[in-house]
């Protein structure tokens, strides 16, 4: 796994990372609906390399190479997150058992939830699931490299890297690096 925080010490995520966050949640369609966000990060998959993305210029592969040099060898396990990313849109943290309740309701909704009623309303009617990585910095954390996947069923979702460059004082993504699967 790639993606997390120091196993050898807890850090919990800093104020950039929530930054970060936000530049990523800024590029979610608006749906009209409050965001649900898996409050776990996770690691990206070992088959998800950002270096086999279909449509990596060299001056990405440098970024992408400056980012995956800076984080060679590092033990990552996931972070919690708070509910401290400075967007405008409303979002709700969902803990492991509440993204597992989402899913099951999607992708097994003739299945019994622990004991709940079958006619019991949706805890969370959203229609979407976001799941963001740990962030992974260069040696000067000017340029960042994250994760992320955003479902909405069992056949419905995407996923995939987002490249940001820090510039003028705030994280702007950085076009070109066109590495999402649809699933």
């Amino acid at each position: 796994m790639l993606l997390g925080s120091l196993a050898c010490g807890f850090e919990p995520p800093a104020r950039d990372d929530y930054e970060l966050y936000a530049a990523l949640l800024s590029q979610v369609p608006d749906r009209k609906e409050r965001l649900l966000i898996g409050q776990e990060t996770i690691g990206a998959p070992d088959s998800a390399s950002p270096m086999s993305c279909p449509t990596v210029t060299a001056e990405i592969k440098e970024s992408l190479t400056s980012v995956l040099r800076a984080n060679i060898g590092l033990r990552r396990s996931p972070l919690t997150l708070e509910h401290q990313i400075p967007t405008e849109r409303p979002y709700a943290l969902l803990t492991t058992d509440q993204t597992d309740t989402w899913r099951r309701l999607r992708f097994q909704p003739h299945l019994p939830l622990d004991g709940r009623p079958a006619d019991a309303p949706d805890p969370f009617p959203e229609s979407h699931l976001i799941t963001l990585g740990d962030i992974l910095y260069n040696g000067d954390r000017s340029v960042a490299l994250v994760y992320s996947v955003d479902t909405c069923g069992s056949l419905c979702g995407t996923s995939g890297w987002h490249l940001f460059r820090r510039q003028r004082g705030g994280w702007n993504s950085v076009p070109g690096l066109d590495c999402q699967a649809v699933h």
